[in-house]
């Protein structure tokens, strides 16, 4: 095992050498008692079933699974986003895409122990099994805090270097971004330590959207009063600074994908321009590689469609974006590629561009190829 690890449920990085054991088995009285054990240790004393090791960071303390602390170079990545973005359908989506079309680009994918059910039960049976949107994601509280999705990802199965690592998704509910900066710290303060940041943007909240589009947005949706996209990137940036302690001439060294998800609404109500990438399957799929012709055309359509709803908001969103990120992009995605009829999908889920952000990221990592 390395030296260093990077724990898969809060991103710190700390020394393997540091770490002690602790006893994970229900009901036992060492696990009830968070009793820490030497390294040395295999078993628990009390009632003999394996110890685990736990994540040095007192505002953690995981347990750790064998697989996860094995892996040499993890990619967390953090996915957040305002309420009604659409994050938890964005998860359920993205995964098993690419469980069905990771292969094309030498990917696999797995859950970990504790991810396999809840990933089955409350993500992929409500969107592909019941066809049916995820409800609205529970807030995170200090009673209640969410637990990631972790997944292990295999690269390099089609050829070159061959590499697995933990990959965590984070369902944060909008709530915990948009409530204050310090509930932000508390919830979704992991932000700052991720390798990749992906941050949904819900197009219905720009009001040029929502006074063409007012038909179609769901009630609850249409009026619901939260942070707009630039607020939610505001408060996201502060965090980071905050947690970090970056000078402030600094730029942020996370890339940050920025994804406006819905596409297919604004497609159906006429604000897509004719001919624009966004209104098909992006080239990245088929090619088995990360298209840099196809993400051009893709940061140029986001922007264009951005100045044509608002152009002084467009220009202070990018420049909001390019003053405090190092490695930025811009996407547009549909999770079902469909609207919704009696509360249920209107057809079975066809996405459109949902791995886009996924794979950018994994590109600019160097975990996939690129081609011009």
């Amino acid at each position: 095992m390395s030296g260093k690890i990077i724990c898969p449920y809060c991103y710190t990085e700390q020394k393997l050498k540091l770490m002690k054991k602790i006893c994970i088995s229900d009901g036992c009285e060492e696990n009830t008692k968070n009793t820490k054990f030497s390294a040395k240790e295999s078993n628990c004393p009390k009632c003999g079933s394996n110890l685990r090791y736990a994540c040095l960071n007192p505002k953690c303390g995981h347990s750790i699974e064998k697989d996860e602390l094995e892996c040499k170079d993890p990619l967390p990545i953090a996915i957040i986003g305002a309420r009604y973005s659409g994050k938890s359908n964005y998860i359920a989506v993205a995964v098993h895409e690419l469980q069905v079309k990771g292969n094309r680009f030498g990917i696999g994918i797995r859950a970990n122990a504790a991810t396999a059910s809840v990933y089955s039960q409350e993500y992929e049976a409500p969107v592909f099994k019941r066809q049916v949107p995820i409800t609205t994601t529970r807030a995170a509280t200090k009673k209640n805090k969410r637990e990631p999705l972790i997944f292990m990802l295999t690269t390099g199965l089609n050829k070159g270097k061959r590499g697995t690592f933990p990959l965590s998704f984070y369902d944060t509910a909008g709530e915990n971004m948009e409530k204050s900066d310090l509930d932000t710290e508390e919830y979704v303060g992991y932000i700052s330590y991720a390798k990749g940041l992906i941050i949904l943007m819900d197009p219905w909240q720009i009001p040029y959207v929502k006074d063409r589009l007012g038909g179609i947005i769901p009630p609850e949706a249409k009026n619901a009063i939260g942070l707009s996209p630039y607020e939610i990137l505001e408060r996201a940036i502060r965090v980071i600074r905050s947690q970090t302690k970056m000078k402030v001439n600094d730029k942020i060294k996370i890339p940050i994908a920025i994804a406006f998800s819905k596409i297919d609404s604004l497609e159906s109500g006429g604000l897509l321009e004719d001919g624009s990438c966004l209104t098909r399957p992006s080239s990245h799929i088929d090619e088995g590689k990360y298209s840099k012709l196809e993400h051009d055309d893709t940061n140029s359509d986001i922007m264009s469609m951005l100045q044509y709803f608002d152009e002084d908001e467009a220009e202070r969103f990018l420049n909001l974006t390019r003053n405090n990120f190092e490695t930025y992009s811009f996407f547009g995605f549909s999770s079902f590629g469909c609207g919704l009829t009696g509360g249920k999908l209107s057809q079975k889920v066809k996405p459109r561009r949902v791995l886009d952000p996924f794979l950018w990221l994994l590109s600019i990592n160097k975990r996939i190829q690129t081609t011009k």
